[in-house]
């Protein structure tokens, strides 16, 4: 006879079952507080951006035939800690000058290792009551790595906690910090201007995700990355015209029967969204006063597809397309954790669940 009593006083509590978890959502880059743990849950959301009568979406295409993702997407992801000062790399007794050349120094001053920078932007050092006098510069250079002529120094005291922003100049693409400690917690480089903790510096863990299409998004409907399934949800469908479509012309409209539409929820490429719509019975609507007949606007569709800018429509799909992904498992650092992607269009949004 099974005593349950006893099955049940085996049972692992419900507390140990399923640690508690954190949810953070927003655009990149996201930041959030996490303790060595990892995601145990991340979505991703597609964004769509127009330029020069094309569209741009998440994804970096890959040309090179050499590579096994050729003709995929990539999507680059980057969890760093908030301290981009990685004291290891330090160059110790040797300083970089106003030309921007690395001197000796008798001074005990050091000096960091290159630090990517953005242009424009604000970066603070944060000194945390140091055991000696400091003497701090901040040399920027451009992404040729040629010094700078905006230079910024500061002193700092004994026993002094100093928080001192600078903002980098609009060309500068690196940034070379000089300063006479080298104790571990003496000294944080961030983004930004608010004071923080002293939290060391962690190596970025890099991580792609490849995708057979790019990740798109229409007005209010996003392709989705979903971690927990495995897969990409496409909610958008593109289609480009050539011309050859069967048009008719409607006072200063033109009219193209389509299908697997949602709702009306639609870009396109060349026109505004004012000016294009789709109607109940799935009939597309472009306004337009620059032409005089149908032909002579399926003339500009194909003449605009032969020079290699098709007119294109995104829109919402009645029946999503799902694409099996497979998707790294990100593991999170101890602290303030900046979770970021390499893409020159960013994700509209992303949700995360972090384990803890």
């Amino acid at each position: 006879m099974i005593d349950w009593n006893i099955i049940k006083s085996l049972s692992p509590h419900p507390a140990h079952i399923q640690k508690p978890r954190i949810l953070s959502k927003g655009n990149p880059p996201l930041v959030f507080q996490n303790n060595n743990g990892f995601l145990s849950n991340y979505k991703i959301f597609g964004n769509t951006i127009k330029n020069s009568n094309t569209f741009t979406d998440v994804g970096e295409y890959i040309s090179d035939t050499n590579s096994p993702y050729y003709q995929k997407y990539c999507i680059p992801i980057q969890i760093s800690g908030i301290n981009m000062l990685d004291l290891n790399s330090v160059v110790m007794n040797a300083y970089i000058n106003a030309q921007g050349e690395e001197t000796q120094s008798i001074a005990g001053l050091n000096h960091s290792d290159y630090i990517r920078v953005e242009p424009l932007t604000v970066y603070t050092l944060e000194i945390y009551s140091p055991t000696s006098p400091n003497t701090i510069a901040m040399n920027w250079f451009d992404s040729e790595k040629n010094i700078l002529s905006a230079r910024n120094t500061v002193n700092v005291a004994f026993g002094e906690h100093k928080v001192w922003s600078v903002q980098s100049p609009e060309n500068a693409a690196y940034l070379i910090v000089n300063f006479v400690s080298d104790r571990q917690n003496e000294i944080m480089l961030f983004k930004g201007s608010d004071s923080h903790t002293f939290e060391p510096y962690h190596e970025p863990l890099l991580y792609n995700i490849y995708t057979d299409v790019p990740v798109s998004k229409t007005q209010n409907e996003h392709d989705v990355i979903d971690y927990r399934n495995s897969r990409l949800k496409k909610n958008i469908r593109s289609l480009s015209f050539t011309g050859n479509e069967n048009w008719q012309k409607q006072q200063n409209d033109f009219l193209l029967a389509i299908s697997g539409n949602k709702n009306a929820d639609i870009i396109c490429s060349h026109y505004e969204n004012a000016d294009i719509s789709i109607d109940s019975s799935h009939c597309l609507h472009i306004t337009s006063s620059d032409f005089n007949s149908a032909d002579a606007f399926k003339n500009y569709l194909s003449s605009q597809n032969i020079n290699g800018t098709p007119v294109t429509i995104y829109y919402a799909a009645d029946i999503p397309e799902i694409y099996t992904l497979e998707l790294p498992n990100i593991p999170t650092l101890d602290g303030t954790n900046i979770l970021a992607f390499g893409t020159s269009v960013q994700p509209d949004i992303v949700h995360i669940t972090c384990q803890i």
